[in-house]
């Protein structure tokens, strides 16, 4: 499964220009990470702000989306 989808079991997040451009032009990867930030921003996260923030993924998979936020929040944020 990692094979195929990658670090993320989730899909993509294309905005408004992305879709009427035509979605698949977008890198799939690239789309997974924009829909973290998109998340991140859902959930008033921001990394330059809350390097010490506490987030828990809940989710499937195999990691790669706890990486990705630690990484981008940095060593002070406690990702569970």
């Amino acid at each position: 499964l990692e094979y195929y989808w990658g670090e993320h079991i989730h899909l993509g997040y294309y905005n408004k220009e992305e879709m009427e451009a035509g979605y698949k032009k977008k890198d799939f990867i690239q789309a997974k990470y924009d829909f973290i930030d998109e998340m991140m921003k859902f959930g008033g996260i921001e990394a330059g702000v809350d390097a010490g923030a506490k987030v828990l993924d809940v989710g499937c998979g195999f990691g790669g989306t706890s990486r990705y936020l630690a990484d981008k929040l940095g060593p002070k944020a406690d990702v569970t």
